[in-house]
């Protein structure tokens, strides 16, 4: 879609599989494990067939951060690290492993699934607040990288949620998105007069050519 207003390209990768099994990582911060390093490679080798970008923006935890150092040294671009691109607080589920908690709080677990817009694990954050820190973040970003094309390496939930935001979708469908380990997404931002609309060029499949 091209048409003639200003642009802004955002390209999402979901960071790769991490040390420590399957466990509600959230805002813990844990280290990639090397498959999840080489998932994280190839997919960022797809997005730069196309072109290269302006900046990388990244999550603080590391399973993100520290790809986005290597890729914005490779590609000598500048690096930005916003710190509500983090994925969401699980609270007392941090670090504990899935099937535990499915098996001790089936029923929370499943509104996860079911009705996110309502879902909050014990301890931890909402998901209106989870949304309403990426939502933010993202204004920040387009405030000052207007018309730019930028990378953002993040995790499942956070591209989650900036799709709904950019899509204008309601928060109970974010669930509705497959993001598994090294996805790779183009949005496109189109700016008109106050306001912005977003376009999906693809999500969790190859550029096109």
């Amino acid at each position: 879609m091209n048409t003639g207003d200003p642009v802004t390209t955002i390209d999402l990768i979901r960071h790769g599989e991490c040390d420590g099994g399957d466990i509600f990582r959230g805002s813990t911060d844990v280290a990639l494990s090397p498959a999840g390093w080489n998932t994280m490679q190839a997919a960022a080798d797809r997005l730069t067939r196309g072109g290269g970008w302006d900046g990388i923006v990244c999550s603080p935890l590391q399973r993100c951060r520290l790809f986005a150092e290597h890729l914005a040294a490779r590609h000598a671009l500048p690096l930005e690290v916003a710190a509500d691109l983090r994925e969401m607080d699980y609270g007392e589920w941090e670090g504990q492993e899935v099937t535990k908690v499915w098996r001790e709080d089936t029923e929370r677990v499943r509104r996860l699934f079911t009705d996110p817009a309502g879902f909050i694990s014990p301890g931890g954050e909402t998901m209106p607040e989870f949304q309403a820190r990426v939502a933010a973040a993202l204004r920040d970003i387009l405030a000052r990288h207007r018309e730019r094309r930028l990378l953002f390496v993040t995790h499942g939930g956070t591209i989650r949620l900036l799709l709904s935001t950019v899509l204008d979708m309601p928060l109970g469908r974010c669930s509705s998105w497959h993001v598994p380990y090294g996805c790779v997404t183009r949005l496109r931002i189109y700016h008109d007069g106050a306001a912005d609309r977003g376009h999906l060029v693809f999500h969790n499949g190859p550029p096109p050519e």
